[in-house]
């Protein structure tokens, strides 16, 4: 049976995880969860100053409260094909409250039944942590010094109110995971980011100046 304290042991902020990176980059990966309803999506990935594209996975089905036997199953074989050091996991923070809502619960919810079902062998651990990432950069609501928080006084102009699609479950469109590992990239090595953006860019110049160059050359040869 896992506890809260459970939890918080394999939590970590992003810069002891960046930190934890960039001591095993060279022999390991990092692994990317979108938890929903319904799946989770997985994206793995080097450290981004090797440069290389972010790596879509078959995502692991969901089915019902409990979770099935493969999850853990499949986590652990990626785990060890891959050299994981560490999970990225999605953190789904509602866009328009900045509030956790149910979807951040089942993130947990499953987070705690990956313990509970891999503790006698644990894939996720304080040597191997997990991430959570908002890759949507939610804004917090403020709270004044006495605790106070002014969105709870805010009403809704919407007249009707549809808990399971404005709060709940809300599907991510495209591969989430990987979307939420470059942004964690981004975010924590800038530099990185930039000098592949950079190259990326290089790369296209030369290779739209050297098919110009191609068709110029071509025409001439018609032509002659």
């Amino acid at each position: 049976m896992t506890t809260p304290n459970s939890i918080t042991k394999i939590l970590t902020t992003p810069k002891n995880f960046a930190s934890i990176f960039n001591w095993k980059k060279a022999s390991a990966k990092v692994l990317s969860l979108e938890i929903q309803k319904g799946r989770i999506g997985l994206a793995v990935a080097s450290h981004p100053s090797f440069q290389e594209s972010v790596h879509v996975l078959e995502p692991i089905p969901l089915s019902g409260r409990a979770l099935a036997d493969i999850v853990p199953q499949k986590l652990e074989e990626i785990v060890k094909q891959e050299n994981i050091c560490g999970f990225v996991v999605s953190w789904p923070i509602q866009q328009d409250t900045g509030k956790l809502g149910y979807s951040c619960g089942l993130v947990l919810n499953t987070l705690e039944q990956i313990l509970e079902q891999t503790s006698d062998s644990p894939i996720m651990t304080s040597k191997r942590p997990v991430c959570l990432w908002d890759g949507a950069h939610a804004e917090l609501p403020s709270i004044d010094i006495w605790g106070r928080c002014a969105d709870y006084a805010r009403t809704s102009s919407n007249p009707i109110h549809l808990a399971s699609t404005e709060q709940y479950h809300v599907p991510s469109q495209g591969n989430a995971a990987s979307e939420v590992m470059k942004d964690f990239f981004q975010a924590n090595w800038p530099q990185l980011h930039y000098t592949l953006q950079q190259n990326h860019h290089i790369y296209s110049s030369e290779s739209m100046h050297t098919d110009h160059t191609w068709h110029q050359e071509s025409d001439k040869l018609h032509a002659a």
